[in-house]
């Protein structure tokens, strides 16, 4: 008997650090509003311009929430041969590349007085998913701080 109190104590404890661990997600830094709602409100908001066409080569097509990331697919027009022909062309790295949009996500969600920027400032994670026109996925980048 005692062995099955003690086994029914160790998977309550277990629901509850898991519940509890959820909930630490979704605290904002700043305020009191969780920061999962936040992230689903943003990513609401952003879907309602979706497809939006960035430049002749990349637009971001969807967007998903999962608890305090919203998550941006975005879609070269080139597939992954032509990236790497174009990069040898122009003496560039795979490295520099990445960098390159890299940084550009981050100019571009942490805008101060951004909506993005005060979500991603409070807690939340803006994600980029890139894939080739062939759905081939390229990178992800996570932007979890505006500090860069």
């Amino acid at each position: 008997m005692i062995f099955f109190l003690r086994i029914f104590i160790l998977i309550n404890l277990f629901y509850i650090s898991n519940a509890f661990a959820e909930d630490v997600e979704c605290m904002s830094k700043i305020g009191k509003r969780s920061i999962c709602d936040i992230a689903k409100e943003i990513s609401s908001e952003m879907a309602k311009e979706l497809p939006m066409q960035i430049n002749k080569q990349f637009s971001i097509e969807k967007t998903l929430t999962y608890k305090n990331t919203v998550s941006l697919w975005g879609r070269f027009t080139f597939n992954e041969k032509a990236l790497n022909k174009h990069l040898v062309k122009a003496k560039i790295s795979q490295s520099e590349f990445q960098n390159t949009w890299k940084t550009q996500a981050n100019k571009g969600l942490c805008q101060k007085g951004s909506a993005t920027h005060q979500f991603i400032t409070s807690g939340g994670i803006m994600q980029y998913t890139y894939v080739f026109k062939d759905n081939t996925p390229y990178m992800t980048v996570d932007i979890d701080n505006c500090n860069t």
